[in-house]
């Protein structure tokens, strides 16, 4: 009768003996800590993406309104050159 010494043992005295404690417990970090490097680069393209959208409309927005507001300063020609 073979009776296992690390029956009752910790998760670190299993480690510790080179037995694999856990069956597939490596594919399972490497999933999850795959998955959160991923949706990190995600979530960050979609930021910078939100950003340059934002920066791009306001800069088109202030360009329309300052030419709205130069050509409302000069006005219309008082003398046009046909007349």
């Amino acid at each position: 009768m073979n009776i296992s010494l690390l029956g009752a043992a910790g998760l670190q005295d299993c480690a510790d003996s080179g037995m694999d404690c856990m069956d597939g417990f490596g594919a399972l970090v490497l999933l999850y800590g795959g998955g959160f490097i991923l949706a990190s680069i995600w979530i960050s393209l979609c930021l910078v993406g939100t950003a340059d959208v934002i920066i791009a409309g306001l800069s088109a927005w202030l360009a329309y309104r300052r030419s709205r507001q130069i050509s409302k300063k000069a006005g219309p020609d008082p003398a046009p050159y046909w007349t």
